[in-house]
Formats: structure tokens, sequence, C-alpha cells
């Protein structure tokens, strides 16, 4: 997993390892690493650091899993192979979960406030993208 400094600056020599199948562009830890904060893809020095890894891997045959995590589409699946993505990784059991629990949540919130009767605390602002 390319998410660290560290492991973007050897990508040619991580890639070159025989044992070295595939591996994952993680853009969004990257981007913290390189100080780009939530920047993330949008981000021209992580584009840059996507270029490069995707060169490396290729030049090497190691095979990039990436593609759309949340709310995969058959045109964000397509981009992504596109791209150079050849393992689809279509969705994390912890984002799902997640994401299907603040939607939980919400709707909780959104009746309880409708009810005029109840009441309760507001949950925390999420952090997680939402993509639909």
């Amino acid at each position: 997993m390319v998410e660290t400094v560290d492991a973007l600056e050897n990508v040619e020599e991580i890639c070159a390892i025989e044992q070295v199948k595939a591996l994952v562009f993680a853009s969004g830890e990257l981007s913290f690493a390189m100080g780009e904060g939530a920047a993330g893809d949008s981000s021209p020095k992580i584009q840059e650091a996507q270029r490069k890894v995707h060169a490396a891997a290729q030049r090497h045959n190691v095979a990039l899993i990436g593609g759309p995590i949340l709310n995969p589409t058959a045109e964000s699946c397509a981009k992504a192979l596109k791209a150079g993505i050849s393992i689809l990784c279509i969705g994390l059991d912890t984002l799902a979960f997640r994401q299907l629990c603040e939607t939980a949540v919400a709707a909780a919130n959104a009746a309880v406030a409708a009810s005029g009767i109840w009441n309760r605390p507001p949950a925390p602002p999420s952090a997680f993208p939402r993509l639909s």
C-alpha cells in the first residue's frame, strides 16, 4: 500500500521486488502524509504521485488495486479500469457499515425532530464522504 512519502519515494524499488504482485495507491493517507490534508485526489501533488505509482507498477507488471470504494457505478468502475486499475475494490465492509449507521442515525434524528414530542442531542457532524 503506497500511503507514505517513503513508499512513494521508493515505489520503483518496491515494484521491482519479485514477490510484489499488486499494490494500492492510498491517496487519502498519502495526502495527509504529504501535507495536503483532505485534498486527496484533487491535489496536483497527489495526482502526480498517482501517475508515478501507476507508471512504476506498469513497468514491473504489478497489478493496481483500486476503484470506486463507495457507491460504485458502471461508469466509475469503467473510469477506474481506464485509469489502469486491474483489480477493482468496490466496497469495504467498514465503510459500508459506517455509511449505513450514519444514514440510520440521520433518519432517527429526522423522525425525532418531526415528532414535536421527542428530542435528543444532535449527532456529531460526519467527515464521511457522500458520493451519492
